[in-house]
């Protein structure tokens, strides 16, 4: 496999006007602080390109180069290729095509963002219609502002562009509210009944609902795109408008408020409600009857509670603005969940297994530093992922948090292997951006991490581990493997309670059957269970 050197001096020895055009792509694409297998991934992409030119003996862009480019679409510098040759059609004009979608690589119908802050400040909106260009271009500087990664981008403005063309072959190039219903229509009947291109409606009624917002305020946001793409029928809008209001009002996050939103539609969905009279006039045994259908909609016993809380707290805020005569939160029964099973841990090989695969670089710096503070000093998911620099002392060697569980403070000694981990990923991975977190996301926006559960129980499942007691993966699972080694070693209960940052000892008791063995020594002899009280033996007279 080629070097990062190598592939620096093949593109630096590429001449005319495609190397001159790839050096201008590396010099937008490398930015400072981008992750080292990012930048390898260009540059083998960028040589890659070179090699199809000269083999093929191409010298100047064209759509036949651009062709056998993207041609390989299984390759693992294909999405690198495809980005060179959208920025290539760009700078050279020529105007291309994609083989395999049919639309142009790069749209000439985009206006510039010049262009179109002087539509928008000539027009008054409501309006009724408006080019195409204009509202993708302010579409998409919307999605610029809201950190949307390239990825997320790249996917809307595919659907943009199927949009421009269906407004061209039905409207005139003009988008309108009515355009924009027909395209949702027309997306629908190509794709209904296909479970895997069940995204593509889903992205086309987005993008349908940006260019109809953006129509009738000029801009669009995060919530009223939620609230567009869940219209509900028959004035329910109104309740749930006031819903989100009082949310806001109490200081709600906006990720809360769109779970109470998620449990308002969910429960009109269950309860068969279609219009404001309805919901007026429902009744305790009608609630009562939606929630038991909870478990339809939800897969876990942990989803169907977080469910059946976020209606409860819509119920609460409908009877407060007299949309319900009765105040019918009182009737949602919250499922109990059953935690009376052994927790769930890795055996000593599964363990051993973990660490060498990491040791082994087989994974990103970040990953291998979070699992072996979740493994080594077992913090939990949501204290790593608010780690902060001054979190750490260097000089002493430990780490001191506040739990975000608890709000106690802990203070941890940092471990060689740990602080090791943790010091390769600040130096020679993490991208040089000022976010205070220490663990961030690898891609733009470099915001902190807000899950670890998916990379985790994606590698415990890559190596086939699966947790003594219990299948369930996720970083909790190395915090209780942790508990496994302390007890295994005899270390004293009161002693593994302050390394948990627990309050009380009574916290530890349901990882106290993890050692197995230990409580095997304690069972009581139970050969005289069932036998009668006088019978002293063969010699009792």
């Amino acid at each position: 496999m080629m070097t990062t050197d190598e592939c620096k001096a093949e593109i630096a020895a590429a001449g005319g006007i495609i190397g001159d055009v790839i050096r201008r792509f590396l010099d937008l694409r490398l930015k400072p602080g981008i992750p080292e297998y990012l930048e390898k991934r260009c540059r083998r992409g960028c040589v890659k390109f070179l090699e199809i030119c000269r083999e093929h003996d191409f010298t100047a862009p064209c759509q036949e180069l651009y062709d056998l480019a993207v041609a390989d679409r299984k390759h693992a510098t294909f999405y690198s290729i495809l980005k060179l040759v959208r920025f290539m059609d760009a700078e050279t004009h020529t105007h291309a095509v994609d083989p395999l979608t049919g639309l142009p690589f790069n749209d000439s119908f985009n206006q510039s963002e010049t262009e179109c802050d002087a539509f928008f400040a000539s027009v008054k909106t409501p309006l009724e219609r408006a080019q195409i260009g204009f509202v993708i271009t302010k579409a998409m500087r919307g999605l610029d502002l809201f950190g949307c990664t390239d990825s997320t981008k790249g996917q809307n403005l595919r659907m943009f562009r199927l949009f421009a063309e269906y407004c061209r072959a039905n409207c005139g190039g003009w988008c309108s509210a009515e355009a924009a219903a027909g395209f949702i229509r027309h997306t629908e009947q190509l794709h209904s009944g296909k479970a895997p291109d069940y995204w593509k409606i889903r992205l086309a009624r987005r993008a349908a609902m940006i260019a109809s917002e953006i129509l009738r305020t000029g801009s669009f946001s995060r919530w009223s795109l939620n609230e567009m793409i869940h219209a509900m029928p028959g004035g329910l809008d109104t309740a749930r408008k006031w819903i989100s209001e009082c949310c806001r009002i109490e200081g709600k996050s906006l990720h809360t408020l769109q779970s109470i939103d998620y449990g308002f539609r969910k429960f009109t969905e269950l309860a068969c409600i279609s219009s404001a009279e309805e919901l007026k006039e429902t009744d305790a045994e009608k609630t009562a009857a939606a929630v038991a259908r909870i478990g339809s909609v939800c897969t876990t016993a942990g989803s169907a509670l977080s469910v059946a809380r976020y209606m409860r707290t819509a119920l609460r805020l409908l009877f407060k603005g007299g949309f319900t005569r009765k105040d019918l939160s009182c009737s949602v029964m919250l499922p109990r969940q059953n935690r009376d099973s052994v927790i769930g841990y890795l055996s000593d090989e599964d363990e051993a297994r973990l660490v060498s695969w990491l040791e082994e670089g087989n994974e990103s710096l970040r990953n291998r530093a979070v699992i072996l503070l979740a493994l080594r000093l077992g913090l939990r998911s949501s204290d790593i992922r608010a780690l902060r620099f001054e979190d750490i002392d260097w000089k002493k060697e430990k780490i001191s948090i506040v739990q975000r569980k608890t709000g106690e403070p802990l203070t941890l000694p940092l471990l060689p292997e740990v602080g090791n981990a943790v010091w390769d990923y600040i130096t020679k991975e993490r991208p040089r951006v000022s976010c205070p977190c220490v663990f961030i996301r690898a891609q733009a926006p470099y915001s902190p991490l807000t899950d670890c559960y998916g990379f985790i129980s994606c590698i415990l499942k890559k190596l086939k581990i699966t947790p003594v007691n219990r299948g369930t993966l996720g970083p909790h699972v190395l915090r209780h493997t942790l508990i496994k080694d302390l007890l295994h070693q005899e270390i004293p209960h009161q002693h593994i309670t302050d390394v948990l940052g627990h309050r009380s000892r009574d916290s530890d008791r349901s990882y106290y059957a993890i050692a197995e063995e230990k409580l095997r020594e304690c069972a009581l002899d139970l050969s005289l269970i069932g036998m009668p009280v006088w019978m002293k033996g063969a010699d009792h007279e």
